[in-house]
């Protein structure tokens, strides 16, 4: 009787330490769509859930690598640069521009990065119907703007 109950005991515990610690973490989801306009990526879960990089372009002066990222769940937008340790000497500023059927753009969210950061990131822009976005990297000291292509 005394081994049957120790037994019960240990399937307790190792079902209950698998509950505890088993599988990958939920990340919890706090906006959606035009109410995540403004919010950072992190901050709201968005940048884990299903979040993923439509669309690049490598910026040049070492390794910048701009992303336009979104997260379906969300249904948001951002831009990312990530890889630019080599440079030194230059910051960028980074934006997600907005236009609307294919007319006149603006530039919604912008942040700036300083020489030397590994990871940079704008607040998002929630997604509305008939709007295309793209991320833009503009090197300080005048040299040059980077953007990837729209999409929408």
């Amino acid at each position: 009787m005394r081994r049957r109950l120790t037994t019960l005991l240990v399937t307790m515990l190792l079902a209950a330490g698998a509950t505890l610690f088993g599988g990958s973490p939920a990340y919890a989801i706090t906006c959606s769509g035009s109410n995540c306009s403004g919010k950072n990526p992190d901050s709201t879960g968005c940048s884990t859930a299903s979040a993923y990089t439509p669309a690049t372009a490598n910026a040049g002066y070492g390794d910048w690598n701009l992303e336009l990222r979104r997260s379906s769940q969300c249904n948001s937008y951002w831009a990312r640069v990530k890889g630019y340790h080599h440079v030194g000497y230059v910051g960028a500023t980074i934006s997600v521009d907005r236009r609307y059927n294919y007319n006149g753009y603006m530039t919604y969210q912008s942040v700036h990065v300083d020489h030397g950061q590994a990871l940079a990131y704008t607040n998002m822009w929630g997604s509305l119907a008939g709007y295309s976005v793209r991320a833009c990297l503009t090197f300080d000291q005048g040299l040059g703007t980077v953007c990837t292509g729209w999409y929408s």
